[in-house]
């Protein structure tokens, strides 16, 4: 099975999500409230997942990271 690599853009309300292989193939693309975020996140197989720094990253990332994957941040 290939990496996967979760791209996430938060804001207030509504998480937009990208999914994709390490070759690139989108795997989905899709957007969630807050809490269908955690849920989701936890369903998914380890994975590299990438935030833009906002206000609420750092609460995000070690939510992330608590459900053991691997997160980086990248810069607005």
């Amino acid at each position: 099975m290939e990496d996967t690599i979760i791209g996430v853009d938060l804001a207030k309300r509504i998480f937009q999500r990208h999914g994709a292989t390490g070759s690139g193939e989108l795997i989905f693309r899709k957007r969630l409230t807050r809490d269908p975020f955690r849920d989701f996140m936890s369903r998914q197989p380890p994975s590299s997942v990438t935030f833009e720094s906002c206000g609420s990253l750092s609460y995000w990332a070690r939510e992330i990271h608590m459900l053991g994957h691997e997160v980086r941040l990248i810069a607005p």
